[in-house]
């Protein structure tokens, strides 16, 4: 299921979208994007959380952080048996 709405403030199309993909019963993928947090860095977020049977993995695209200044990338991997995020 998927919902995608523009913002009262804007012309351009959709800015706001809630999916969730349908891959089957062993693979879930949720997303939430929203182009319009304009109330300040402290809860603005671009990342990514993937989860899996073999670990795990976090990225930050800080390029979308408090654009257009930006902030540092980060990708960290978590394999599985592993005692500590990897850089």
């Amino acid at each position: 299921h998927a919902k995608t709405l523009g913002h009262p403030n804007h012309k351009v199309a959709q800015t706001r979208t809630s999916a969730i993909l349908d891959y089957g019963d062993t693979v879930r993928c949720a997303l939430s994007i929203n182009h319009d947090h304009k109330f300040g860095r402290r809860y603005q977020a671009c990342e990514f959380r993937i989860c899996g049977t073999e670990g795990a993995a976090y990225v930050k695209l800080g390029l979308n952080l408090d654009y257009p200044r930006g902030e540092p990338d980060i990708l960290e991997i978590h394999p599985k048996g592993g005692s500590e995020w990897v850089t």
